[in-house]
């Protein structure tokens, strides 16, 4: 097990090794000990580490495939002596709960120094190791501790491909209602809940397209019509026209649901029967 003289400020290394360490982050893992205090033990090391692995994360394809060969990844850790977990999981959350969250974690988990690309300002990144193989209750675990934290939390991904991990949580935190206007103040999203939202806004101005296209044939209406129509088709789609539930959606009487339907009819036509169009305007419709 490691001990608090692991961390690389405290130990004098071979010139070489040095300039290996510092060309992989090693600095960064300096003032990150620094930062949270000398001789931590795991802690420290971990903190190493994470400026070890910077530019790993800052990559954007995984270890196999990325200029950064995931041999030099795993010597890297080895010399910021950091003993990497079966996987990983990028958590994003505000700077001022970090500390919070780094008490019920395991020691391992990074939290990088360096600016990541894409980060969002104001936003600290935790690389959350896992103890033991990931399952279903250590996910659960991890939502349990970052719950009313404000976070957003990657898919957890074996180690070396942690920049996956970060990539979807930034992406996701980018999302409409999640970026800086949560439901609710300190709610924290799992992207595992998101990854419909994520697939239609990986191309905003298809996805743009596609609505406008769906929806052409209102366009001769007024715009209040518009926007009762298309709320009436999108509930219509989503609820398999089940008309109670389309009601109770909209807070509508079901006749009017019939009305609206009616409506929609007479502009579509056999389109609303064409499974082709059906899966278009889901799609254009689905995320408000």
């Amino acid at each position: 097990m490691l001990n608090g003289a692991s961390c690389p400020e405290r130990r004098r290394r071979p010139r070489r090794e040095v300039k290996d360490f510092n060309r992989f982050g090693g600095s960064a893992a300096v003032s990150s000990c620094r930062e949270f205090g000398r001789g931590r033990g795991k802690r420290a090391a971990a903190e190493a580490a994470a400026g070890a692995l910077d530019e790993d994360i800052g990559c954007t394809h995984c270890a196999q495939v990325r200029d950064q060969p995931a041999d030099a990844v795993v010597a890297a850790a080895e010399r910021a002596d950091w003993e990497p977990p079966t996987a990983l999981t990028a958590v994003l959350l505000p700077e001022s709960q970090v500390r919070p969250v780094l008490t019920h974690v395991d020691p391992r988990t990074l939290n990088p120094v360096e600016d990541l690309p894409g980060a969002p300002d104001g936003v600290a990144v935790l690389l959350v190791a896992e103890p033991r193989s990931p399952s279903t209750a250590s996910r659960t675990r991890l939502l349990r501790v970052v719950a009313d934290h404000g976070a957003v939390v990657g898919p957890t991904v074996p180690w070396l491909e942690v920049a996956a991990s970060y990539e979807r949580a930034v992406r996701c935190h980018a999302l409409p209602g999640v970026a800086g206007e949560p439901a609710v103040p300190g709610d924290t999203i799992d992207t595992e809940s998101r990854l419909a939202e994520l697939i239609l806004a990986a191309d905003p101005a298809a996805l743009a397209d596609l609505r406008a296209k769906v929806l052409a044939p209102l366009a001769s209406l007024r715009p209040a019509a518009v926007e009762k129509l298309t709320e009436t088709l999108r509930s219509w789609l989503l609820h398999h026209g089940r008309r109670e539930d389309i009601a109770a959606e909209l807070f509508v009487h079901g006749q009017t649901v019939r009305y609206r339907m009616s409506q929609l009819r007479e502009v579509y036509g056999d389109r609303l029967e064409d499974p082709r169009f059906v899966l278009e305007a889901t799609l254009a419709l689905a995320v408000r």
